[in-house]
């Protein structure tokens, strides 16, 4: 791993964030035809090609919004 994807990585949390179209070729070549947010819910659904729920993930809510940061 490179030094600056390491610093990058220190400074998402250990995360690694994707490109949208990175991320939307591999769902694709996974069998995921399309996804939805609830922003209400705070999910994220993945659906397979005939329309079937394959997958419900809750989104992780910022720290922010979970009180734990002043």
């Amino acid at each position: 791993m490179g030094f600056e994807r390491a610093r990058y990585k220190r400074k998402c949390g250990g995360r690694v964030l994707v490109r949208f179209s990175t991320m939307s070729r591999s769902l694709a070549q996974s069998g995921i035809e399309k996804w939805t947010v609830d922003t209400g819910n705070m999910t994220l659904t993945f659906y397979d090609n005939s329309g079937g729920e394959m997958l419900v993930e809750e989104i992780e809510r910022p720290l922010e919004d979970q009180g734990e940061l002043a």
